[in-house]
């Protein structure tokens, strides 16, 4: 059986995409999360606005978790600081949101009611975060600590 030099062409254009393909894919930069945890943003009541809950407000992970933080305080929007922007712009991967700030630090947007922000912690270690409402100043701190 003989292979003809047009089959013999696209058989090694087949070979040289298919390992082409490989080689992107096996390179990937993808944020591969070993576990996802939900912290979760409510204002204290519908009568009482007065405070914003985070629940979990002290988060114990392990290195390479995804957190999500959900948006559930029913009057304005919160935005999610870390001070020490770039600490956690070195630890983290795949931010949805985040931004550094002209101060230096990793911010979110303004997240509306029902929507979420994400970052995958990387590295050991404490960072503490403030939740701020936009439309009364009011804030609220929380700590994730990230174990090996």
């Amino acid at each position: 059986m003989t292979i003809s030099k047009r089959n013999y062409f696209l058989i090694c254009l087949s070979l040289v995409f298919i390992f082409s393909l490989t080689f992107i894919v096996a390179n990937w930069n993808t944020a591969v999360a070993e576990e996802t945890r939900i912290i979760r943003l409510y204002g204290r009541a519908e009568h009482d606005l007065s405070k914003i809950i985070i629940e979990p407000q002290n988060l114990l992970i392990n290195k390479g978790t995804v957190v999500l933080w959900m948006n559930w305080v029913k009057a304005g929007d919160v935005q999610i600081k870390f001070e020490d922007g770039k600490t956690c712009d070195d630890v983290t991967d795949a931010p949805s949101q985040f931004k550094m700030d002209i101060k230096g630090c990793y911010v979110t947007s303004w997240i509306k009611m029902g929507g979420t922000s994400s970052l995958q912690f990387n590295k050991k270690g404490t960072f503490k975060y403030t939740v701020e409402r936009n439309d009364q100043g009011l804030k609220s701190t929380g700590t994730i600590v990230v174990r090996e």
